[in-house]
């Protein structure tokens, strides 16, 4: 690494943690708190997040490739590795040093470059000798980018995955990250504006959603009340899901479904979850329905009509 223009040339996790740490205990051991991280942290939500969680700090570090440094009070900016496994190990050597670190990926199919480092950082987190407050920011939905059918992500241990459905939720789970001890990921879908989540009781059916989806399952909330079905929807902002607090509404009509984003195996997941949770008390087999109004709508009615 060259430290002389604060440029990585290598893309390996090794080099990329080792120059993370570098610059943290060469430039400011004391000062420097927060480095936003990534391609596309210069516009939009993040970057009103990140403005306000460095906000008075004289030592701040901007670590992008392309972003508008103007709009930054910098001292100084790195360009990040290529590679999303390099950022990402850069980031954790960056965020173990004291920093606040976003890195951005650019969509969930370049998740698998990074599974291995995101596991390295959770299992030192789980040691709880070191704070690892390590965001990654991922552009969620079809115009993303290539996916795999079998997402990695599914499969990390301490990792908590975010599924805001508009911007301020966006924002919500970006400061949490920032201001947390473990690693997580949050899923930010391309489109969508503010959604309107109905408030019902859920006597007939429960709609669990996440991320995107959010907004459909509201909207077949609305379609069903126009047929006498009272359906509720509980939002869950990220996974594993809170068991507890959902069980205790699905409890009430013994009927759900989990609403998803295109992510089946995710959803399985909170279905089985909740299964187990809420065996005992329900009345129909419990389902799950990808983002869309018609197939959330069906959905529902098999489980009240069940």
């Amino acid at each position: 690494m060259a430290t002389n223009d604060r440029s990585v040339n290598r893309g390996t996790v090794g080099h990329a943690t080792t120059g993370g740490l570098t610059l943290a205990w060469a430039d400011a051991p004391l000062g420097l708190r927060s480095a936003p991280f990534g391609e596309h942290v210069g516009s939009g939500t993040l970057r009103d997040v990140v403005l306000e969680a460095t906000s008075g700090d004289p030592s701040f570090l901007l670590i992008s490739e392309d972003a508008d440094t103007r709009a930054w009070s910098a001292g100084a900016t790195v360009r990040p590795p290529i590679a999303e496994r390099g950022a990402v190990g850069m980031g954790l050597g960056l965020a173990l040093a004291g920093r606040r670190v976003l890195v951005t990926v650019a969509g969930p199919g370049r998740l698998g470059a990074v599974a291995e480092v995101l596991a390295e950082a959770s299992a030192i987190a789980d040691l709880d000798e070191f704070a690892v407050p390590l965001v990654v920011h991922v552009a969620h939905g079809r115009e993303a980018g290539p996916r795999e059918d079998q997402p990695l992500y599914v499969v990390w241990p301490g990792v908590r995955l975010w599924f805001p459905y508009d911007a301020a939720t966006t924002a919500h789970a970006a400061r949490v990250g920032l201001s947390g001890r473990r690693p997580c990921v949050v899923f930010e879908p391309r489109a969508g504006g503010p959604v309107d989540v109905p408030e019902r009781d859920g006597r007939h059916v429960v709609l669990v959603a996440f991320g995107s989806a959010v907004a459909a399952a509201s909207e077949a909330s609305q379609v069903l009340s126009a047929e006498g079905i009272d359906a509720a929807v509980v939002i869950a902002p990220s996974l594993p899901v809170d068991v507890a607090s959902i069980a205790e509404r699905v409890r009430g009509c013994g009927r759900f479904v989990v609403v998803h984003p295109d992510e089946p195996m995710l959803a399985a997941g909170v279905r089985e979850a909740l299964t187990e949770a809420c065996f005992l008390y329900l009345e129909s087999p419990p389902a799950t329905a990808k983002g869309h109004l018609d197939d959330v709508v069906r959905a529902a009615r098999a489980a009240v009509h069940y």
